[in-house]
């Protein structure tokens, strides 16, 4: 039995399937379109804030003025040196604060020195505050200053000016402590030696402690 089904042309069939997808596309990109030129909108409004807030940003690093470093700053230093007879000495702090004006002048909190003889005795002192000039090798103390030698002797004044180089103190302020002997009060203090030797400046007395005397024989 013959087969009485008309034959499609080749060639329309495949104009008809491309007919098909073409209308596919279109309505595809019916919805798509506005969709994609919604998030471009988007987009454009987006990257235009972030160049504007990128903007401001740079804006504002410009116009603030470089920061000028005044002084700099050292946590926990130490600095070391020997005297006219290659005697040591330290000095040690909380911290140094460098002068602006003068790079040889440092500003030190809780400062403390030690100072050492040739026979190993040795003579401390410490305070509240104080200046090193260390091309002068110079140590101001104020506020709070106490001395500590290792035969006995403590004393406390208000300030005290060392030089190492020369292994002297001095102090014109009024000076309370006590020794192997007994308390001792003066109008000034001066070291000599590196505090081989004490000497109590103005007006001075010594309160004898005899018991004191007997415990250092």
């Amino acid at each position: 039995m013959a087969d009485l089904a008309p034959q499609m042309n080749p060639a329309l069939h495949r104009r008809r399937q491309q007919v098909r997808q073409y209308t596919r596309f279109v309505r595809l990109m019916k919805y798509l379109l506005p969709v994609l030129a919604a998030g471009l909108v988007l987009l454009l409004a987006l990257w235009s804030q972030i160049r504007i807030d990128e903007g401001r940003f740079r804006i504002g690093m410009t116009e603030v003025a470089p920061v000028e470093i005044d002084r700099l700053n050292m946590a926990n230093p130490r600095f070391e040196g020997i005297d006219d007879r290659n005697r040591p000495f330290t000095v040690t702090a909380a911290q140094a604060t460098q002068v602006k004006e003068d790079d040889n002048l440092i500003d030190l909190m809780q400062p403390q020195a030690d100072m050492t003889m040739e026979d190993g005795t040795w003579v401390a002192l410490s305070a509240d505050g104080g200046r090193y000039e260390r091309d002068k090798e110079l140590l101001a103390l104020e506020g709070g200053v106490s001395l500590f030698q290792d035969r006995g002797y403590e004393l406390h004044t208000d300030k005290v000016t060392i030089d190492f180089r020369a292994g002297t103190a001095e102090s014109s302020a009024p000076v309370t402590g006590q020794g192997p002997a007994g308390e001792l009060q003066g109008e000034g203090l001066r070291l000599l030696d590196k505090g081989e030797t004490i000497q109590l400046l103005g007006k001075s007395q010594l309160l004898f402690d005899p018991d004191r005397g007997e415990a250092t024989e």
